[in-house]
């Protein structure tokens, strides 16, 4: 045996007491019909060519706080609610999902201490309703919060969402857009509130003076160690920020990156992209604190220059805010749906949808500061009679240099899906949310449907399998849409929301999933107040287990208590190879004083092979219990649970 190979089995005997609970699983009878398991298959990402011409697109905030009114010219959004008895107007809904507001287009933020402690923010529904409220029971119920005001006359109407937790216990962060009030004013400003009390206060924390119509603004915090975040803690808590500048005739003039310090002042100003050809590098940018200390990665859209292409650029800033790598990777798709009227945007069922978003994987395990992004890609762009969107995942194990892509498995054949969203939770699991077309009078809704549904699934193996995919919605909050669509051009396609939002926590050691998203229903009367069309509901999601963290869960492991990835199934009697034997596979020496007896016999022909993978001198089948091909610490840890056993 090396030196190597001893010092492995060493380091990994040291776990033994943290994986011994991986037991014993025997065959006591006809196996249960497995789940199928759905498995990604990635394929490398294409950067985009050099000299690639790109541009930005329109404004979010046309449709939401501006939209056209009599002979086309902008004014305010928004109207006032009429206040009526709660009799005859459901403020609820049933079973599983939790209505919180008239309004659209989520955000949300757990408190990683406590994963009862929510906040959600939301464009809100009418003037004089609410844009955020925080739950302190996991979803059960929640309370109205008052956001605040900006700075001086910036207390106009609240749009594009943002929210995370801070690194203290009861510290979130909520961002809105807030309209200037002063009337005719082409101003708006990103209002930044804290709460330290987990959300029973809040206050103004920060507002950037920069002048224009502040738009689509993101921000993430740099996280401690203890919360994923890098060793050093110079940067901890520095508050990253993207947000872009219009001026007032719509047009772009710059995206900037702003840290704040814990504090909440400003740092630094950095202006990531502007309008030239030369100088612009994307828009709507956000920000994800990376795995180092005063690390961020920026994920930035862009469009091709005829409005048929989308992009994804990937930066990097470093330092806290103090240099910027630009252009670690840029690729192109084709979005979901088809491009509505002249604006250049994408969109289904009438209304426009979101692009891509990011995250990060900051865990111990051996993913960790994987970069994931989700996007919403047309199969079919030349036949709108066909599927027109997939959930595609891409990955970077290389710091965002280079990426592979997979459509996420198990998504329903020739239906449309939309408006994805990712969350990468606190052991690395991937949570991903997104609406599905359901049906329509046209080609079965692919394009433009009658209903939809929100649907779940996750990963625990870095996106190579998948849980099977499960509605979130309850039946009767289903959206209900005008089908075919009304011509919605005069809020700029503006419906329920440019992006929605899942973050996951743990709730006394179960792991759970917040999705809150944007219902439809055309029925409702929209003048009333709690009978808006657009609804912000909030739904909470129990992912299945997966108890040997191999990537299939448990449902569809033949294994469930063994970490065999492979599920190799020899004789195809629904027991894997890995368990169907135990222990008595661990009994590699079963002669002499070895007979019938697990021992330090057998270790020692682990020892021997301890390190060497399947085709290497010294890999021995016989000690490859799980079996992966290799000879490692999870073998060891099998026979460690088994060990001083004497066989019948």
């Amino acid at each position: 045996m090396t030196k190597s190979s001893r010092a492995g089995l060493a380091g990994a005997a040291c776990g033994l007491a943290a994986v011994a609970v991986l037991g014993l699983a025997r065959a006591s009878g006809p196996a249960e019909a497995a789940r199928p398991i759905l498995r990604a298959r990635f394929s490398p990402v294409a950067r985009a060519p050099i000299g690639t011409r790109m541009a930005p697109g329109q404004p979010s905030f046309y449709g939401k706080a501006l939209r056209r009114g009599p002979g086309g010219a902008w004014q305010a959004a928004g109207t006032l609610a009429r206040m009526i008895s709660s009799e005859g107007v459901p403020v609820t809904t049933t079973a599983g999902d939790v209505f919180l507001a008239d309004g659209s287009e989520t955000a949300i933020a757990v408190n990683p201490y406590n994963g009862r402690n929510l906040a959600s923010v939301y464009n809100q529904g009418y003037l004089n309703t609410s844009s955020m409220k925080t739950s302190a029971d996991g979803n059960m119920t929640w309370t109205t919060r008052t956001f605040p005001n900006g700075t001086g006359t910036f207390s106009g109407y609240a749009y594009d969402p943002w929210a995370v937790p801070g690194n203290g216990n009861g510290v979130l962060l909520t961002s809105l857009i807030r309209t200037d009030s002063v009337v005719n004013s082409s101003e708006a400003r990103v209002v930044i509130a804290r709460s330290t009390d987990g959300g029973v206060s809040w206050q103004r924390f920060f507002t950037p003076t920069r002048s224009g119509m502040h738009d689509r603004q993101m921000l993430d915090v740099d996280r401690t160690t203890a919360l994923g975040g890098g060793s050093g803690a110079a940067h901890d808590g520095t508050i990253y920020v993207c947000y872009d500048v219009f001026d007032a005739a719509g047009s772009f003039f710059g995206s900037f990156f702003q840290p704040l310090s814990p504090a909440g002042a400003a740092l630094s100003e950095v202006q990531l992209s502007d309008a030239t050809q030369a100088g612009f590098d994307g828009f709507e940018f956000q920000p994800v604190a990376g795995i180092a200390d005063g690390q961020a990665y920026l994920l930035a859209n862009a469009l091709s220059a005829d409005g048929t292409t989308a992009f994804v650029l990937i930066h990097e800033m470093t330092g806290g805010g103090s240099s910027l790598v630009r252009d670690k990777a840029i690729w192109n798709y084709v979005p979901a749906g088809q491009v509505l009227g002249p604006t250049g945007r994408f969109g289904l069922n009438g209304h426009r949808i979101g692009g891509p978003s990011m995250d990060i994987d900051r865990s111990t395990g051996r993913r960790r500061g994987t970069l994931y992004v989700i996007v919403d890609e047309n199969p079919n762009p030349a036949d709108p009679g066909l599927d027109q969107g997939d959930v595609v995942l891409a990955l970077s194990t290389d710091g965002g240099v280079t990426w592979s892509s997979a459509t996420v498995p198990g998504l329903a054949a020739g239906r449309t899906q939309f408006f994805s969203m990712i969350d990468v939770d606190d052991n690395g699991w991937i949570h991903v949310a997104y609406y599905q077309n359901e049906t329509g009078s046209t080609n079965g809704g692919v394009l433009n449907a009658s209903s939809a549904d929100v649907y779940y699934t996750v990963s625990s193996d870095g996106g190579q399998t998948w849980a099977p995919h499960t509605r979130v919605n309850d039946v009767a909050d289903a959206l209900n849409y005008f089908d075919p669509p009304p011509d919605l051009s005069a809020q700029e396609y503006y419906l329920i929301g440019d992006y929605q939002l899942i973050r996951a926590g743990f709730v006394s050691g179960q792991r759970v999933a917040y999705v809150c998203w944007s219902g439809y229903d055309k029925t409702r009367g929209d003048v009333f107040l709690n009978d808006k069309r657009e609804r912000v509901i909030c739904t909470t999601v129990t992912p299945p287990l997966d108890s040997d963290g191999d990537g299939v869960f448990d449902p569809a492991d033949n294994c469930p208590t063994f970490f065999n990835p492979s599920q190799l199934d020899s004789d195809g009697n629904g027991v894997g190879d890995a368990c169907q034997n135990f222990p008595a596979d661990a009994n590699v020496d079963d002669t002499g004083s070895s007979r019938g007896r697990i021992d330090g016999s057998d270790l020692f022909i682990m020892a021997h092979s301890f390190g060497s993978c399947q085709g290497g001198a010294a890999f021995d089948a016989r000690v490859d219990l799980n079996p992966d091909g290799c000879v490692d610490g999870t073998d060891l840890a099998l026979m460690a649970s088994v060990w001083g056993l004497v066989l019948p």
